[in-house]
């Protein structure tokens, strides 16, 4: 260890971790403090600390002044309940539990303050190298470090040492990773001790964060969904042969199936993946989710943080690979690793410009902003916007700063290789209409990421603009889209608003669907159950069938509406909740799928239970099961039975609220 030299703090620093203990930097522990945690053995917790602090702030400040005289705390803060969680599913002795401690407010107020102090100085204490715990630092920094070393000292066979330290956590005893006989104290100061001692010699390959490193390169074991390092999506891109698995997994489990025993999948699985506003589920892509992370990384090339893996970047893979928006060819030598050519071709099966285009320079002094191949006027590039006048050029890397002069009559310093063409010369004066006006500023320039209104990066963002890129086109229209939206506002159990959402589809196991698949093949087995008149199709059964008809008129009537022959079941829906106030519109969608939801219980019934046709019974469930809905979801109001029976609407309302009466005319 000869010559090396180690970080140092400052006599600044030194100070500053030494000094006496401000009322102020412990109140603000206090307040960041959640007052809903358990309390310690004295029965307080933080919420007792924060409503009386005026009474109590004389006497912590005591304790502080006496731990920083003493440097030695009081042996009641030893004292901690512990609490014990299985580890199997039948525990029979101690060591089948986990020992977890709860402490005392006053050790975590102490713990606290102490871990704001140490805070300030780690960043400069510890080396770069160090991506964990330090604020402003990525935990998976390191193992894109140790991998992209790893996979060039593989690719170009150079021998090469690897050294590597783990920090030993409490977890860890005599090298096995096993968890303590003894309950541990923990808090927010135990990450920064881990940083500053203890360690182990291990070998190679390990995991780091459930992630291999220096192992056989992650595509191969990614090939069994069941050995996919948890969290690798955060890293590497994910093979298209695994999140085609995770599919069919989600796939048969929403549809109540198991594995090799798949059950009909009634909607495509690109429309559940769509928003509830559009008429899906709002179920999240892995594949969308995959490419929003990845982006990130994209991202924070972008940035001028002096990361260890940015600069690794940049040795490696040369100084365009760091901020510059388009990751070219050019970047993707032979020996690219594998999270390097994911990187660099995020999405590029959906679109090749999605990450460009929505990334912009805000314009300061222009010493960091390339003229033609960033955004930093207009919404595209301007060696897009302009390409025969950026083939011309010959200065295709300079940067605004260094074209831009402060001669009034000429703000621009542009120079060509050659004379334009005819076709040419009118881009020109087209190019300085739009960037004269631009003036300069004595602030840096920096980027903003156009999805959001600050200007920052966010993986949501980057999933919502992602998911509109690869979306397929919208199952409904924007006015069937509100509709799909409401009904998952609407008071039901989830069971009957997923009925209703499958139903709004005409996606539900009719005889008329059944027979479209195939799985019903006579033409005379399709006829509706409950009347034997026609096919049973959704309309038919929920609409135009006589036992149907029948229940939506006593529905109507218990209602004091109007009813005529409805065009659909959108129709009806649109109608009952077309108007009212905001829970007037809930409990009438609610019973539009209080009616649906028993029309096809009694279909079933009637099909497979051998039971007769009844729409009175219908219709009693239909107000017994709204009103129970209606008393979960409204805590605050209550009815009995027999007035919901009555006014229905008034319930809904309240006993102040104005009542509801009104006729609708369906045409």
């Amino acid at each position: 260890l000869n010559g090396v030299v180690f970080p140092m703090l400052s006599c600044d620093e030194n100070q500053m971790l030494v000094r006496p203990f401000q009322l102020d930097e412990i109140e603000k522990a206090i307040l960041e403090s959640d007052g809903s945690k358990s309390p310690g053995p004295d029965g307080f917790n933080f919420a007792f600390v924060k409503a009386f602090w005026n009474l109590l702030k004389c006497e912590v400040r005591i304790l502080f002044d006496q731990f920083h005289g003493t440097a030695t705390l009081p042996k009641s803060f030893s004292s901690y309940f512990v609490t014990l969680i299985p580890k199997i599913v039948s525990p029979f002795s101690l060591g089948d539990f986990r020992p977890i401690s709860l402490l005392g407010r006053l050790y975590k107020i102490i713990a606290k303050v102490l871990t704001e102090r140490l805070s300030r100085v780690m960043d400069s204490l510890v080396e770069t190298t160090q991506s964990a715990f330090i604020k402003g630092r990525n935990l998976v920094d390191g193992v894109v470090v140790v991998n992209e070393v790893v996979d060039m000292a593989r690719r170009t066979s150079v021998s090469c040492l690897i050294l590597k330290y783990v920090s030993t956590s409490q977890r860890e005893s005599d090298g096995r990773d096993q968890y303590p006989t003894r309950p541990q104290a923990r808090g927010p100061f135990s990450p920064f001790l881990i940083l500053v001692g203890g360690g182990r010699v291990s070998s190679i390959p390990f995991k780091y964060l459930g992630l291999p490193v220096g192992a056989t390169p992650v595509r191969s074991p990614l090939g069994n969904l069941f050995s996919t390092p948890f969290g690798s999506g955060w890293v590497c891109g994910i093979p298209v042969q695994v999140w085609k698995k995770i599919r069919r997994l989600q796939r048969e489990f929403l549809w109540g199936g198991r594995r090799g025993n798949i059950r009909i999948p009634w909607v495509k699985w690109e429309v559940v993946c769509l928003p509830k506003k559009k008429g899906g589920l709002g179920v999240r892509d892995i594949r969308v989710v995959n490419i929003s992370l990845l982006a990130k990384w994209r991202w924070r090339l972008l940035t001028n943080d002096n990361a260890v893996w940015k600069d690794l970047v940049r040795r490696k893979y040369g100084d365009r690979a760091v901020g510059k928006v388009v990751l070219d060819a050019g970047c993707q030598p032979w020996f690219a690793s594998l999270w390097w050519k994911d990187i660099c071709s995020i999405g590029c099966n959906l679109n090749d410009n999605w990450f460009v285009t929505n990334v912009a320079k805000k314009l300061g002094n222009g010493e960091h902003t390339s003229f033609w191949e960033d955004t930093w006027v207009g919404n595209t590039l301007l060696k897009d916007r302009f390409p025969r006048l950026y083939s011309a050029s010959i200065q295709k890397e300079a940067t605004v700063g260094e074209l831009h002069t402060d001669d009034a009559a000429v703000h621009w310093n542009l120079a060509w290789r050659r004379r334009f063409f005819v076709w040419e010369e009118n881009q020109l004066p087209h190019l300085l209409d739009l960037i004269n006006p631009i003036t300069l500023t004595d602030v840096a320039d920096c980027w903003v990421w156009v999805p959001e209104k600050n200007g920052h990066f966010s993986v949501k963002s980057t999933f919502s603009l992602v998911s509109e890129v690869a979306a397929v086109q919208d199952a409904v229209s924007p006015w069937h889209g509100s509709l799909f939206s409401f009904i998952w506002r609407c008071p039901a159990p989830a069971k009957v608003t997923a009925f209703a959402w499958q139903l709004l589809h005409d996606w539900i196991p009719t005889r008329s669907n059944l027979h479209r698949r195939h799985i019903i093949h006579a033409v005379d087995d399709c006829l509706c159950v409950l009347c034997g008149e026609s096919p049973e199709s959704a309309a038919h059964l929920f609409l135009y069938c006589k036992v149907a008809l029948k229940v939506w008129k006593l529905v109507f009537q218990w209602l004091n509406l109007y009813f005529a022959l409805p065009h659909s079941l959108y129709s009806i829906l649109a109608y009952l909740i077309h108007t009212g106030e905001k829970d007037l519109r809930k409990g009438m969608g609610m019973i539009w799928k209080a009616v649906v939801w028993s029309l096809w219980r009694h279909r079933n019934s009637v099909c497979f239970e051998g039971e007769n046709s009844n729409p009175e019974k219908v219709f009693e469930g239909v107000i017994v099961s709204t009103w129970k809905w209606w008393l979960n979801y409204s805590k605050a109001a209550s009815s009995l039975l027999y007035e919901w029976r009555m006014q229905p609407q008034l319930c809904i309302w309240g006993a102040n609220g104005p009542g509801y009466s009104c006729y609708l005319l369906f045409v």
